[in-house]
């Protein structure tokens, strides 16, 4: 084998892992902001319709943000298996 051969995993597993960090990354950005969303359906309570918008546009936030984390551990953990 030659030496660029050998080299590919490691490369690759390089990659995943910046990939997996930047999943992880964003999912923390998207779960933040979606906790003020939540936060901010409190003050809409006079109007229901704003109310449940709020809520569920940032409990959908929150799950967005929450997938983006697990994906980003999963690609992770996947990372130190190849190692």
């Amino acid at each position: 084998m030659s030496e660029s051969e050998k080299k590919a995993p490691k490369e690759m597993s390089t990659g995943a892992q910046r990939d997996g960090e930047i999943y992880i990354a964003l999912g923390i950005f998207i779960a933040a902001i979606g906790v003020p969303v939540l936060i901010g359906t409190a003050f809409a309570l006079e109007r229901p319709h704003a109310a449940v918008v709020n809520a569920v546009c940032g409990t959908v936030l929150l799950l967005i943000g929450v997938a983006c984390m697990g994906f980003g551990v999963m690609v992770l953990r996947g990372v130190k298996k190849l190692r």
